[in-house]
């Protein structure tokens, strides 16, 4: 408790001064250096549905992978410039100075590597989770990180490719059709580009196709279950802080099933209805599932924003909350795309006092 206390007092002092350049220097992290890169990966038979002319469906994809050969760090925002100023409420302006711990286009591991599918949540960058990002590549894992045009506040790409929202079309983007169906199209064609690039592109042939996994924050999250659920090159899904609105409640996965909630405040007639759906899913899903609640967090503590605001004392410290959340997350993939067993927070075997854990699967 010392040391917590510590760290939220040098925190608040160190927001008070300008958020720090090394934002992410404290986290734990695995064996191996971290590298980055960003690519354009443009589905040409899709249209976006959200603005007022034909185009082609634009991803930007970040991965994220180990290395033996670290150098300069990457800034957070590979290029800030891609976003509008008055975009994403300021806090990326608030972390215009801010390094990774990840070297940008260093050469990759040689060897095989598990692959995970990293979804942000809406109107959040595909880097908004860096936390995590750099932590599952720190430990092995080639992480891609997708970004979906239209919910990112994304405008320039790398092609000159200009993005417009159509806001004459009111509600567009709260539509199922927008939301959703999109969004697992981006994940099948980031899956189906990836199979097409391991058999001639010397980086991608590291990547380890037969174990492959999906996880996200928010709607990411949510998305991450539903393409499990469809696709079976996806062997196990992460649902970090992410609500449902599809018939997976309804189906459950055959797919192994993380959870992850926080205790963000909700009416209690939402809160009752959104407990009786996930307790629904997992009592339809045939595979192993996880569910753990993170006391005193919110649902932004899933994300990099609490590192970029000053820390309130009432709630579980961000870099607590990072830390729970990226040991779960490990254990979780660890175990069903690597096969390890050595996973005492899944098997109850080491706690922490934050999180309370269930595991089944349910007796149907």
């Amino acid at each position: 408790m010392r040391e917590l206390a510590l760290w939220l007092l040098l925190t608040s002092v160190a927001h008070a001064q300008g958020t720090p350049e090394h934002l992410f220097a404290g986290s734990p992290r695995g064996p191996y250096a971290t590298g980055t890169r960003e690519e354009l990966w443009v589905d040409a038979t899709r249209d976006e549905l959200a603005t007022p002319k034909e185009d082609a469906r634009h991803l930007l994809v970040q991965l994220w992978y180990p290395t033996e050969q670290a150098g300069a760090l990457a800034p957070y925002a590979l290029d800030r410039e891609r976003y509008p100023r008055d975009a994403l409420e300021g806090w990326l302006d608030a972390a215009a100075n801010v390094r990774t711990t990840s070297t940008r286009d260093a050469p990759v591991l040689d060897a095989k590597l598990p692959v995970l599918l990293y979804g942000p949540g809406s109107w959040h960058p595909h880097f908004s989770a860096t936390f995590q990002t750099e932590f599952l590549a720190s430990h092995g894992y080639l992480v891609m990180a997708i970004s979906h045009p239209g919910a990112d506040r994304c405008q320039r790409f790398p092609d000159g490719y200009r993005y417009a929202y159509d806001v004459g079309s009111p509600g567009v983007s709260d539509s199922l059709e927008v939301l959703l169906a999109p969004r697992l199209l981006d994940l099948r064609f980031v899956l189906d580009r990836l199979h097409a690039l391991h058999e001639r592109d010397p980086f991608y042939a590291h990547a380890d196709l037969a174990h492959v996994g999906a996880l996200g924050w928010s709607l990411g999250g949510a998305i991450a279950v539903h393409a499990a659920r469809d696709d079976a090159r996806i062997q196990a899904a992460a649902d970090l802080d992410g609500s449902f609105f599809s018939d997976v409640v309804s189906t459950g996965t055959p797919r192994p099933l993380l959870l992850m909630h926080s205790e963000e405040p909700c009416a209690p007639a939402q809160c009752k209805r959104t407990r009786a759906e996930f307790e629904q899913l997992l009592r339809n899903t045939r595979a192993p599932w996880y569910q753990v609640r993170l006391a005193r967090s919110r649902h932004l503590h899933f994300s990099d924003r609490t590192l970029l605001e000053p820390a309130d004392p009432a709630l579980l410290h961000p870099r607590l909350a990072h830390d729970i959340i990226n040991v779960f997350t490990l254990e979780f993939f660890d175990r069903h795309l690597r096969g390890r067993t050595d996973t005492p927070l899944l098997a109850g075997k080491l706690r922490y006092p934050e999180a309370k854990v269930r595991a089944g699967p349910s007796p149907r």
